[in-house]
């Protein structure tokens, strides 16, 4: 690896702020080869979309900057586990010393793992994590409850600055009801955007009646129980009653989670649907790619475009085109290249013995079109145009 690419590796982790948690990799750039070290297998979601494909450069690149083979397979779709599964007992057979794996299940795929793990060879998961499997060294993932979170207050943000509307309905394609990523971004979204409306509405009346006279107006409520105690967000049956009333003052609501399997067509069919059946909608928030992407096709194919807001996930070509031409308001774009390049580099430590962080956060940033040009914001969407 020459000098070039070896400092823009080190570009691409600063990139992430969340990584300052992470050992320090060193020695980039230093070596023009490394020695064998064996195979490392990279195993991915689902075909067609530019996230995997930076996922599969990071892992290359590290494997070339620190010798080993990088055996990539990604699965057709979201829903191939059992097509997972085979990449990974393929795995086992050549010889690989360790699997990283972007898992389809969080546990559909532990009897293969245990499997694997069993001969020594050591498992790391990226971009999401498995449940009930001990033998997991590390999970480097973007924090999906923040990235909600993230979501929540831009769009928040934006709402409270326009005057078109009074009322209206928010509505979510999450981009499956079995990933543990998208319910976790739609989790995030969801209390952190009643928890904003919430303290904007305090503030508001507060100030607008005096302190005596709110909770006189409020008494007995799940309101003045926030105000007095905190949001209840380890009671589920109060946090309901929370987020009714929350919506209610604040006139917005929040459509039930529809769900498209990954699947760009049917998201589009889900946000017509939600288009069609809500004429008060202001806001579509899409989970990932194509999640997003097929709300976009959606919103245009209505005429909607500026008039819904539409705020989603990665830096996909298309999503890219969608934000320059006005669809899309932000996306969250995370660090799919961090992700692959800190999973070889772990699997490497893993295999000498040494520590590993349990968890990393590989971080992500919201992309609008004022910030798209900083440079590196063009080096997170896009690392092969500084190569």
């Amino acid at each position: 690896m020459n000098r070039k690419t070896g400092s823009i590796l080190k570009r691409m982790l600063a990139v992430s702020l969340a990584l300052t948690t992470a050992t320090s990799f060193g020695g980039c750039g230093k070596k023009e080869e490394a020695e064998n070290n064996g195979k490392i297998a990279v195993i991915c979601k689902a075909q067609g979309v530019s996230f995997w494909d930076y996922v599969k450069m990071g892992a290359e690149d590290a494997g070339e900057e620190i010798g080993y083979d990088i055996i990539y397979n990604c699965a057709a779709q979201e829903s191939s586990i059992d097509e997972q599964i085979g990449f990974i007992n393929q795995a086992i057979s050549e010889g690989v010393k360790a699997i990283i794996v972007a898992p389809n299940s969080t546990t559909e795929l532990n009897t293969a793992l245990k499997k694997a793990s069993g001969q020594g060879i050591k498992i790391i998961t990226i971009n999401s994590d498995v449940k009930d499997f001990n033998d997991r060294l590390s999970c480097i993932a973007s924090d999906n409850l923040s990235c909600g979170n993230i979501a929540a207050r831009q769009i928040a943000t934006i709402l409270s600055n326009r005057t078109d509307f009074e009322n209206g309905t928010i509505g979510i394609v999450g981009h499956g009801e079995k990933s543990s990523t998208a319910l976790e971004r739609i989790e995030g979204f969801d209390t952190e955007f009643v928890s904003v409306l919430f303290n904007t509405w305090k503030n508001v009346k507060v100030k607008a009646m005096s302190e005596d006279a709110f909770q006189e107006a409020y008494k007995d409520t799940a309101l003045a129980d926030a105000y007095d105690n905190g949001i209840p967000s380890g009671d589920p049956t109060k946090y309901a009653a929370f987020k009714s009333q929350v919506l209610q003052e604040s006139g917005l609501k929040i459509a039930e989670p529809v769900h498209c399997d990954n699947d760009r067509e049917i998201a589009k069919q889900k946000a017509a649907e939600l288009i069609s059946k809500n004429s008060d909608l202001v806001v579509l928030y899409g989970t990932n790619t194509n999640s997003t992407l097929g709300i976009c096709d959606a919103v245009n194919e209505a005429g909607k475009k500026g008039k819904i807001l539409v705020v989603g996930f990665n830096s996909d070509t298309a999503e890219i085109e969608y934000l320059k031409n006005g669809t899309i308001s932000g996306l969250i774009v995370q660090s799919p290249y961090n992700m692959g390049y800190l999973g070889v580099r772990y699997a490497d430590k893993a295999l000498r013995d040494e520590n590993v962080y349990e968890s990393i956060d590989s971080g992500a940033t919201y992309v609008t079109m004022q910030n798209i040009e900083e440079t590196d914001v063009k080096l997170l969407l896009d690392p092969r145009s500084a190569l």
